[in-house]
């Protein structure tokens, strides 16, 4: 669930990276407007994700993390929202200096942080595998031997019953 949810915040940022470069690119006040719309809905739905990861990361590594994404997000927003508004004012030279100049290199700091979120919690995932089917390898062997033992003791049961019930007989006929 973690690595789908830092999947879907990259998603997301993603989805802001292009958004925003259409925005500056277009002239259209009505098309640049539902660029606007998209942006808004990105973040939302970028706050939505990372309020259901944040209370799922519990490790120490993982908590520093998330607060390199935090830092990253904080310092990329306002640099978007320049690149946005020179954009809206059809200042496109300016707002695709910012981009290049300002927004990507803080931008892949974002991105940078969200692939070690992913790589972290692959590796969490990955170790829970193993200690799982280790454990699923000790639960098995150890079934295996009480099933030998239950059959042993069953046999021996089996026989006990059967000579007490033979001897007699045997005496009888």
């Amino acid at each position: 669930v973690k690595v789908a949810l830092a999947n879907g915040l990259a998603s997301q940022v993603n989805l802001l990276a292009r958004t925003v470069r259409n925005l500056v690119l277009l002239e259209e006040p009505a098309e640049m407007r539902r660029e606007e719309g998209r942006i808004h809905d990105a973040r939302t739905k970028y706050q939505e994700l990372i309020a259901k990861l944040e209370p799922m990361v519990r490790s120490e590594e993982g908590q520093r993390i998330l607060a390199q994404i935090k830092e990253a997000q904080s310092m990329t927003a306002p640099l978007m929202d320049k690149a946005i508004e020179l954009g809206l004012a059809n200042k496109n030279s300016e707002a695709t200096n910012v981009i290049i100049r300002e927004v990507r290199p803080a931008q892949a700091k974002w991105f940078e942080a969200l692939d070690a979120m992913i790589r972290h919690e692959e590796k969490v995932s990955g170790d829970l595998v193993e200690q799982a089917n280790h454990d699923y390898q000790q639960a098995f062997q150890v079934m295996i031997v009480l099933t030998v033992l239950a059959m042993l003791l069953g046999s021996g049961a089996a026989y006990l019953i059967t000579r007490s019930i033979i001897t007699p007989l045997r005496e009888a006929v």
